[in-house]
């Protein structure tokens, strides 16, 4: 990127139904390896496979391809990412925000998706928001139409940049309780966060990176209580 290096040497498996949390400082490259995998950022070298499919590239020979742009948008029909600033649509209530996707992507029936909207609005506690618009909506509720938004279109692995980046602490549980559940549910997920708390409450395995690269993966309880990287130990001492 730029002539900077900024992810390397990265090898990550996240099994499927499993929790992977991208823990580090800012700037150590856990939101580019985010974006990596739904292909918003592109890689250079290596290989990103979502259930043994290469996202965004095509091998042919010895090389890697791109492929073309309907491709890609087929194969990010089954990544969920919810962003950090939600990017929702002002002008559309929370129910339309929802269902635009699967309706015009997918080509589902209006009424079966509408249905489907409300029942994981009602899990999310904004059923009775759903013809509202986002901007009379707080922060925290306006993340949780994005996530609805998101597990709409059943994808296979849900994305997380910083979800309680614009949160208050109360909230920041409320969305760890929510993770929880779909990780009860196996939803695979990847998140990224630099706040501990948080990272302990969703259990899991944990991914610290710094640099760019993946200094250590483990199991969040172990590398919480016995981290076996100086540097680890030093970020969960100063955090």
């Amino acid at each position: 990127m730029s002539g900077k290096t900024i992810l390397d040497d990265i090898n990550l498996i996240v099994p499927s139904g499993q929790t992977c949390v991208l823990l580090g400082p800012s700037g150590s490259g856990k939101s580019t390896l985010l974006r990596c995998i739904n292909h918003l950022d592109r890689i250079d070298s290596g290989i990103i496979r979502l259930n043994g499919e290469i996202i965004g590239y095509r091998h042919t020979g010895d090389k890697l391809y791109e492929i073309s742009g309907r491709e890609i948008a087929r194969q990010r029909t089954r990544i969920g990412m919810v962003f950090q600033q939600y990017n929702l649509f002002p002008h559309l209530s929370v129910l339309e925000n929802i269902i635009i996707a699967p309706l015009k992507i997918l080509k589902k029936k209006r009424e079966d998706v509408i249905d489907q909207a409300l029942v994981l609005l009602k899990t999310v506690g904004l059923e009775s928001h759903a013809h509202a618009l986002p901007p009379s909506l707080s922060g925290g509720q306006q993340q949780r139409v994005a996530i609805v938004r998101a597990l709409i279109m059943q994808p296979e692995v849900m994305l997380f940049d910083e979800p309680t980046a614009a949160l208050d602490p109360e909230l920041v549980q409320s969305m760890a309780r929510l993770l929880k559940q779909l990780s009860e549910q196996a939803m695979t997920m990847v998140i990224v966060t630099h706040e501990l708390s948080f990272a302990r409450a969703l259990q899991g395995n944990v991914a610290f990176m710094e640099n760019g690269r993946i200094i250590e993966h483990g199991p969040s309880h172990d590398l919480f209580t016995h981290p076996q990287h100086a540097r680890t130990a030093d970020f969960l001492r100063q955090s």
